[in-house]
């Protein structure tokens, strides 16, 4: 039979490694995304969730009432204020004059039979029309 204290252990150091990947990923986020607005919702969201899971571990693995209240009240505390402090960081980009990127990618990048149309929706450079890169002018 398995021990009651092993298997917390056990959800503990699951929970402290789901949180940390989730962190990770988060910084990786802020690498990755192209403009303020799409950083902020990846990582509030990814941040929340890995915060959440490393005091929801040392609520589980520490043992203590006392610890299980303090890490229910941090993790209350997160789901409250991140989408708060999101919402006023991308309005305080709005307001500033932060525009955000729109990143376009061919669906079809290439055309097997090399017969494919060039009218329709696409502009002259097989994008859209009104989409442009980033810096480019209007």
């Amino acid at each position: 039979m398995v021990d009651l204290s092993a298997f917390l252990d056990l959800v503990a150091a699951l929970m402290a490694v789901l949180g940390a990947f989730f962190l990770a990923l988060a910084a990786l986020a802020l690498f990755r995304m192209p403009d303020i607005y799409s950083r902020l919702s990846a990582t509030s969201k990814a941040v929340t969730l890995g915060a959440s899971m490393l005091l929801g571990a040392a609520a589980v693995g520490g043992g203590d009432a006392g610890l299980v209240w303090r890490a229910l009240a941090g993790i209350a505390f997160l789901f409250l204020t991140s989408p708060i402090v999101g919402h006023v960081l991308g309005r305080a980009a709005w307001r500033s004059g932060v525009e955000p990127v729109v990143v376009y990618r061919d669906p079809f990048p290439t055309d097997p039979l090399g017969d494919a149309a060039t009218e329709g929706p696409l502009g002259p450079d097989g994008r859209p029309e009104g989409v442009r890169r980033s810096g480019e002018a209007g």
